[in-house]
């Protein structure tokens, strides 16, 4: 129905942007929001210099992590971050010192659960064959974010002068076509998109730009609604579940990424002790629930999965926080049938259509700028919303 009033006049008429901001203080009101101290993205986030897409922690560091990673020191250090336990029947936010959106959770969404049959299925028949390939899980053994098989389709361009789809894309163009049909798979693509639109409409802005240049310039579309690339992430046969190693997504847009948690058919996951999401720079380590879908700058932030058995995480005082007392306890088999997927955007698919240009070589040979705003970008990007729960620095 056509809305007047405050909210529309403070949105300068567009009623669009007036609704999106209603259905936001809505969902706020419905679920949790922290707020970090000590992580801004836009001062601390992880980026090239031409701010362009994100950076991987120096060499060092990244070799230190990883080396930590499994480890009691590795426990020592995260029981300092903050524990952002699960409100199943609420989403969560988690704001940077800014007060702009970090991290955002959804409640565990029932159509996933319904739908978990219907959708393995569909994920079964696009990589039939894939993970039962000896050779391919070998070539995966020793891969950046774990041994499983990251089955990426869509568009992008890799030091390519024009978009191209992905290798596995090209190679499987009819079951992909036929996965990517499936009224399941459009179910996850439309929440995916709807999560962009509602909690970062600067991202679906710019993505829109970026999609309409190619549309004009290239006649191709984005395949997943608010992404150019999708990433089904598969177990070999003996593999028990996706659990990542540390890694940043460096080649990504300064956006988000969406990050969907569901189980293979019979099993039952122990989230409250299992694969925990950490997000190293801000201090904070968050539980990730099957059926859920999460957002947060994947491309600026290193990051890892931990189980936290053991985990005694330190409380200060007047921040009260969520206990684990009513966790289950860790038990054989408990860590088996998670698996994820992954909507994301390279930081390639943008360059051109936003220097319009083929190449950046091309773009300075005409005198041009070729390096992004980075704050800018973030302030576009990042909604600024209100505080709720103050984190401590960790």
């Amino acid at each position: 129905r056509p809305r007047g009033g405050k909210a529309l006049k403070a949105a300068g008429g567009d009623s669009y942007a007036s609704d999106t901001k209603r259905l936001q203080r809505k969902l706020a009101a419905a679920g949790s929001c922290y707020q970090t101290n000590s992580y801004s993205i836009e001062k601390n986030g992880s980026r090239v210099s031409t701010g362009w897409q994100g950076r991987n922690p120096p060499p060092r560091a990244r070799s230190e992590i990883r080396g930590l990673y499994g480890t009691k020191e590795m426990q020592a250090i995260l029981e300092q971050f903050f524990p952002v336990y699960a409100h199943l029947d609420g989403p969560t936010f988690l704001l940077d010192s800014d007060s702009r959106t970090l991290f955002y959770r959804t409640s565990q969404l029932a159509w996933m659960l319904e739908e978990a049959v219907p959708f393995h299925t569909a994920a079964q028949r696009l990589l039939e064959g894939a993970l039962s390939s000896e050779e391919l899980k070998l070539k995966n053994a020793k891969g950046e974010r774990g041994p499983h098989f990251p089955c990426i389709i869509g568009h992008h361009r890799q030091y390519a002068l024009e978009p191209y789809l992905t290798a596995w894309h090209r190679n499987n163009q009819d079951t992909v076509q036929a996965f990517i049909s499936t009224p399941v798979v459009q179910k996850y693509i439309k929440a995916a998109s709807s999560i962009v639109k509602l909690i970062f409409p600067g991202i679906a802005k710019r993505f829109d730009e970026s999609a309409n240049w190619h549309k004009k310039t290239y006649n191709i579309e984005p395949l997943f609604g608010q992404f150019w690339n999708f990433c089904l992430n598969g177990l070999f046969l003996g593999q028990k579940r996706i659990h990542c190693l540390p890694h940043a997504d460096s080649k990504n847009i300064v956006g988000v990424c969406i990050l969907a948690i569901y189980l293979l058919p019979g099993y039952h996951f122990n989230h409250s002790k299992r694969s925990w999401l950490v997000l190293w720079e801000a201090g904070v380590i968050i539980e990730l629930p099957p059926w859920t879908m999460v957002a947060y700058p994947s491309a600026l932030l290193y990051h890892f999965n931990v189980d936290i058995n053991d985990f005694q995480f330190v409380t200060t005082a007047g921040n009260a926080r969520p206990t684990p007392a009513n966790s289950k306890p860790i038990t054989p088999g408990d860590e088996e049938g998670r698996v994820s997927i992954v909507f994301f955007n390279q930081a390639s698919m943008y360059r051109s259509s936003e220097l319009d240009g083929d190449s950046v070589a091309e773009v300075k040979r005409k005198g041009k700028s070729a390096t992004r705003n980075y704050g800018e970008d973030v302030q576009k990007a990042f909604d600024s919303r209100t505080t709720y729960i103050s984190l401590p620095k960790p």
